[in-house]
């Protein structure tokens, strides 16, 4: 399943951009060492689908829409991720972007805890 040292049973992750690419594959990794995962993004459709790809790794998870630029929309999945959950333990970002020859990786709202911090 995952990395033999990365027990992360009873952790609970949020994943902006969690629903393609990079993003996916993050929390795809997070569900296969043992968390539940929250992938997150704009489209419902893509979130559905990366949702459905949680469940089948065996764990829990949901299925919110986020848009990251609307504090409100943020709130609800926050909401939605505690009520669920009780406690979120880290919130990540698969989100990313490239213009004008550089890689851009937005830290805007998401905090990320050393891997060690959030496995223990």
């Amino acid at each position: 399943m995952g990395h033999p040292e990365l027990d992360l049973s009873s952790k609970t992750a949020v994943v902006i951009g969690g629903t393609s690419g990079i993003g996916l594959a993050i929390a795809r990794g997070l569900a296969k060492a043992g968390a539940n995962v929250v992938p997150t993004g704009r489209r419902q459709e893509l979130v559905d689908s990366a949702a459905e790809q949680i469940k089948n790794l065996g764990r829990q998870t949901l299925a919110v829409p986020c848009d990251v630029t609307s504090h409100s929309s943020v709130q609800a999945l926050c909401s939605a991720a505690r009520t669920e959950f009780g406690e979120v333990h880290g919130f990540l970002s698969g989100w990313c972007y490239w213009t004008n020859n550089l890689f851009y990786v937005p830290v805007l709202l998401v905090y990320m805890a050393g891997i060690l911090a959030f496995a223990g």
